[in-house]
């Protein structure tokens, strides 16, 4: 039987481990201050000028509150490139070639470039608010999977620089298959989070409480659109996709039983557990 985790073949020092978790972090609070920009219909607070804000690079005194928001969101993503470049120099100085850390940084960078230009493209094209464009769909679509995937390059970068072990594809059977599938419904599951989401911004329901009859009479109005018609089937694709994550973590620390395997199993049924109660 072959262990689903081994150890990485050189250590990692421990001060870039530290900067590396913090800026994990760090990325982690840019992008929940991204989500209330969005949530709070501020993101054509600085206009079309990107990267400038409104013809500026300085807020200007009695700015909209919406100017605020989008400034300091732009300002956060300019704080995170800084720690990036820091990281990406002082990771390839301590990291010897072929090193997963550094594929880690260079997926970092790709990511992290891919995301500026979706936002640009946003933005320019007035994407954003109250924007019922049909293309601004499939922008968003790729802006919520592009975020996702920068997160976990980021994450990778903290975990492996920590010297934790790599995942072992090889001779692993139909678990190598499983645990790819699992990570194509979790990207999946993030594209109609997006669209569900997008149309809350677009048509926030009056009442919380009966948000889901509210989503459904809309879906099925003759004039939907197919972001429309796809919020309802979210919440019932994240029990699905909950459910088998779920199996495939039990069928991981049963059949390939280690510390570290229980741990990732133990990790996913409390995140889905806590998401599905939120």
């Amino acid at each position: 039987m072959t262990a689903a985790f081994s150890a990485p073949a050189t250590s990692t020092p421990t001060r870039f481990s530290r900067f590396s978790w913090g800026v994990l972090g760090y990325a982690l609070l840019v992008i929940l201050w991204g989500v209330y920009l969005r949530a709070s219909g501020s993101g054509d607070g600085c206009g079309v000028d990107w990267p400038s804000c409104i013809g500026s690079y300085t807020i200007r005194a009695g700015a909209q509150t919406k100017t605020f928001i989008e400034y300091a969101h732009r300002a956060s993503i300019g704080v995170l490139i800084l720690l990036q470049l820091g990281q990406i120099i002082w990771g390839l100085r301590s990291f010897p070639r072929k090193h997963p850390v550094r594929f880690a940084l260079g997926a970092s960078l790709v990511f992290n470039l891919l995301e500026g230009w979706i936002g640009r493209q946003l933005v320019v094209h007035k994407l954003v608010a109250g924007s019922t464009d049909p293309d601004r769909v499939y922008w968003f679509v790729g802006h919520q999977v592009n975020t996702l995937l920068l997160l976990g390059s980021f994450a990778l970068i903290a975990w492996w620089s920590s010297g934790q072990p790599l995942p072992q594809f090889k001779k692993q059977g139909p678990f190598a298959f499983m645990a790819a599938f699992a990570i194509a419904l979790f990207l999946g599951l993030t594209v109609t989070g997006a669209m569900s989401a997008l149309g809350d911004t677009v048509d926030p329901p009056r009442n919380y409480l009966n948000s889901h009859e509210h989503v459904m009479r809309q879906a099925l109005l003759p004039t939907a659109n197919a972001v429309m018609k796809s919020r309802p089937a979210h919440p019932y694709t994240a029990v699905v996709v909950a459910m088998f994550l779920c199996l495939v973590a039990g069928l991981f620390d049963h059949l390939r039983p280690s510390p570290m395997t229980r741990r990732f199993s133990y990790s996913v049924w409390l995140v889905l557990g806590l998401q599905m109660m939120i």
